[in-house]
């Protein structure tokens, strides 16, 4: 009996050890579950703010997780992003730019002007506010937005070389 107890008094010390480093490691508590259900990717960004049971990937540290009532999330670049932790949020929102997070080149509906986004044609990256002035096509139901005519231009000649790149 005694090589039992000391056994069971080994597994829930390992089990406590395991708990608190889950907890101190910032990644893993917070506002996303885990789940055995989990699909094998989910999207980092969003063109709309998700509800509770939609499935994300944390832009941060890439934890596969379920989004709960209290998942902590962010807007940036017209995009909403949501996090496993309070610490991964606390590190994208002192500086999105830095985490390689990019504004979206489409969009399901038409976005209001004043919104980033980075020209679809462009392979610097180019990003920049939408504004009357700025050209955008309409193709197989998004919104690609544009620097300006020539890229617009080029991707209308073309949309699939730039949408599958």
């Amino acid at each position: 009996m005694g090589g039992f107890m000391k056994l069971k008094n080994i597994c829930c010390m390992g089990a406590a050890i395991i708990i608190a480093l889950s907890i101190g490691s910032g990644c893993t508590s917070g506002g996303m579950s885990q789940d055995s259900g989990a699909p094998a990717t989910a999207p980092t960004a969003f063109d709309t703010a998700q509800t509770a049971g939609t499935w994300a990937t944390c832009p941060i540290c890439g934890m596969l997780e379920k989004i709960a009532a209290d998942t902590p999330g962010s807007e940036y670049h017209g995009k909403y992003y949501y996090f496993c932790s309070s610490a991964c949020k606390d590190a994208f929102d002192t500086d999105p730019a830095s985490n390689k997070v990019t504004a979206p080149s489409s969009f399901d509906q038409e976005m209001p002007e004043g919104t980033w986004v980075t020209c679809s044609v462009c392979t610097s990256g180019m990003e920049f506010q939408i504004d009357a002035t700025r050209p955008v096509s309409l193709y197989n139901g998004k919104y690609y937005y544009f620097c300006r005519d020539a890229c617009k231009t080029a991707f209308d000649a073309d949309p699939e070389t730039y949408i599958n790149r």
